[in-house]
Order: C-alpha cells, then structure tokens, then sequence
C-alpha cells in the first residue's frame, strides 16, 4: 500500500516493487516505473532512476537502490556511541556486527567501543606522520571480516608518502589487532606533503578502493597528475585484492578527502576538497569511470572562473557545489568539505535515499537527494540535527545507519529518529 515496500508484486504510490510494476513515485526493481519511480535491470519513467528491487520493510521505506522515500528530510538528532577520543578522523563497525564500533584518532591509534560510548579498548596503535593533513586516515574491514579478520588501515609514514597496508585481528583476542602488518599494498608519494585523500572503502565489487589527492600539484593544465594515467595521484584507485592488480576508477580529483559507495545501487560519492572558489560532491553511478575534471574544472566552472575551457574526455560535473571560503558573499560558503553517505538503514524510513554530507571547516551538514531525475538544492540539516563541531568524517555502520565524526569535541555519533 502507500509508502510500502513489496517484493515479486505491485505496490501502491509511494512503494517500492522489486520484479513488477509500481506506481508514480515507486521504486521498481527488474520491470519500468511510471513517473518519477525508480527501476532496475530495465527502462525508468520520467524523472526515473536505476535501482535494484524493493525489499520489505515500514512505512515510507525504500528498497535497496532508487531514489528517496520522502521528498522531504525528516526531523532526526543525534546519540553519542563514542567518547574521550583525541582528534578522531574516522569510524566504522565490523560489517556483520553494528555494536563493534572502531573509532579512529589521527596520532595514530585504533580505539574499539562495545555497544557503549565508553570505556575504550586499544586494538591498534600505528607509527604515523602527522602534520596539518597527515596522519591516521581510514579503515576498511574485509566483507568476511567475521571469519578472516582482514582488515586494511590508510595513513602517512612520512610527510610524503600515503600507505594502504593489511593488519589481521589477533588470532587469540578479537579485541585486538595483530600489531605486525601483513602486507604494504599501496604507496603513494609525491613532494607536496598534503591533498592526501585518505579513504578506504570496499566496492560493490568485492574490490578495495583508495582515495588519493594530488598532493598540491600547482600546474593548471592537462599535464596536472590528477589528469595523468601513471600516477595514482589525484584518483580514486582499485585494488584488486585476489590478482593484486591496482587500477584508476576514476580522476581529475584535487583531495578527495571522503567518499563512499550507495550500498543499495552501488553508485559511488565522493566529496572533493576545493581550491578555494568551489566545494563539491561528485558521483558517478556503479560501473562508470569519471573524469571529474580537476583542474581544468572546479565545481560548475573552469579553474579561475568562465566556461572558455575544453572539458576532458570522460568528464562528470558535480552533483553538489557550495562556494569556498574565498566567496564569503556568496549563500553558505564552505571550507573543506567532507563527504558523507546515502542512508540505507532501517530506523529512520523517511530519509531512505537521502545523501548526507558536511564540512569541516564550517561544521555545516546538509542533505540532498535525486528527485525527478535532478539532485535537489542541498537542505541544511545542522539545526535539525542538533550539530556542534568540525565534520572530519561520516560512517556507516554494519546496519547502514549514519555516523558522524566530531574532530574537535572528540566523539563518533549516530543519526537517530
């Protein structure tokens, strides 16, 4: 019925089918969608976009894939799941267990909370380099973290070069991690010493994808290493962890500091740090690679201002663009932006579909989701949320609920009802 979710049948307005037919404003999965719907695997109506089936679920839920459930963003807050934390940078939980949260410092080590925002255990301390940029960056678990005890850590060993490295949890405490690494599978150096990237997100695709900056590349032109093939610099790179083969996804990137993967499409985010005139969150859907233009292009314009340049093969424009700090006068300028996720949990049905993000700089937090075949104009969610602090980071837990990170006031919280 109305805002419900079938599977294998047909759903009233405002549901999501999987295998059939749904009405306007419904999600579709294997079969079309009349306007505004969403389908899978098959043609979508107007306004339509690509989605895999509906699942059962409350009302105003979505499936897995499509666009939002409600056009509007709900009324959410916010409850702490981690404290007593000295500059966290990232967070995640173990994918199949959501009160295993791991909460990331930037000096360097790894804190594990048990279902309660403390106390803490250490599970790893790493040597990094820190400075203004570098430091401890991300974690990825293994998908089958639960029976492998894989997992993979982003960092700077100097104030150069960006690491990707494999650690294993201990064997006889899953408290812990072993501390001696098993495997350096990426390096990425250059002389710039900051516009590092920093993520590690594993893809749809079983891969383990890494974000990597251009290190400050200072030269304006399509000799610019985030244009340039042989280097990583500048990408967001694939590796393929059972050939080993390293790949570029996607380029022309100046510091992709955060992105993530839609778990219901696959389709990829990626909030991308400006020069100072634009901020941006770019996308690319599931399978694509994108040339997002850096730094030909930032944000809706060429580098320096005006349309008069070529665009790059392959080239993307962002989905979302804020003016940067050096546009004070313009509508809500932001500092450094820090890409989020679209939510796909359970607990909050309304803001299914909906992409969160924010900044660090201005602490700002704003949503936005595709509607009628167009990302909307970003809504600032700040003040619903009930927000204070630097955004270094989002999350996503093992039951795709929202985590933020609260650089400056030292905790990871929860977007909740």
């Amino acid at each position: 019925g109305a805002g419900g979710n079938a599977g294998n049948t047909s759903a009233g307005a405002g549901g999501n089918a999987g295998n059939t037919s749904a009405g306007a404003g419904g999600n579709a999965g294997n079969t079309s969608a009349g306007a505004g719907g969403n389908a899978g695997n098959t043609s979508a109506g107007a306004g339509g976009n690509a989605g895999t089936a509906g699942a059962s679920g409350g009302t105003g839920g979505a499936g897995t894939g499509g666009g939002p459930a409600c056009t509007t963003f709900p009324d959410v807050g916010l409850t702490v799941v981690a404290t007593g934390l000295t500059n966290p940078i990232h967070a995640a939980t173990e994918p199949a267990d959501a009160s295993r949260l791991y909460a990331l410092e930037k000096g360097g080590k790894i804190k594990l909370f048990k279902g309660a925002p403390s106390p803490s255990v250490d599970f790893l301390s790493l040597t990094v380099a820190q400075d203004e940029e570098g430091g401890l960056h991300s974690i990825a678990f293994h998908p089958d973290y639960a029976q492998n005890g894989r997992f993979f850590v982003q960092y700077t060993s100097d104030y150069q070069t960006s690491n990707v490295v494999e650690y294993a949890r201990s064997p006889g405490d899953p408290d812990k991690a072993t501390p001696t690494p098993v495997k350096t599978w990426l390096s990425v150096k250059a002389d710039g010493g900051h516009h590092y990237g920093g993520q590690l997100a594993f893809g749809p695709d079983g891969a383990l994808y890494s974000s990597h900056g251009d290190h400050g590349d200072q030269s304006i032109d399509t000799g610019h290493v985030s244009q340039q093939d042989g280097t990583h610099l500048g990408k967001i790179v694939r590796i393929d962890l059972a050939s080993g083969d390293v790949s570029h996804a996607h380029k022309g990137l100046r510091n992709p500091w955060r992105f993530s993967f839609d778990r219901g499409t696959g389709d990829i985010f990626i909030g991308d740090v400006g020069a100072s005139t634009w901020e941006e969150i770019d996308w690319a859907p599931a399978g694509q690679s994108v040339n997002f233009g850096w730094p030909i292009l930032e944000g809706p314009e060429c580098y320096g201002g005006g349309n008069g340049c070529s665009k790059p093969a392959g080239y993307q424009a962002p989905i979302v663009v804020h003016p940067g700090y050096t546009m004070s006068g313009k509508n809500l300028p932001f500092n450094s932006i820090s890409g989020g996720f679209v939510y796909r949990g359970t607990a909050i049905p309304c803001m299914v579909g909906w992409y969160v993000y924010g900044d660090f700089g201005t602490a700002r937090v704003h949503a936005t989701s595709r509607q009628n075949g167009a990302w909307i104009t970003p809504v600032d969610i700040k003040a619903n949320l009930g927000w204070s602090g630097p955004v270094s980071s989002f999350g996503e837990d093992a039951n795709g609920e929202i985590l933020i990170v609260n650089f400056g006031g030292g905790t990871v919280s929860r977007v909740v009802p």
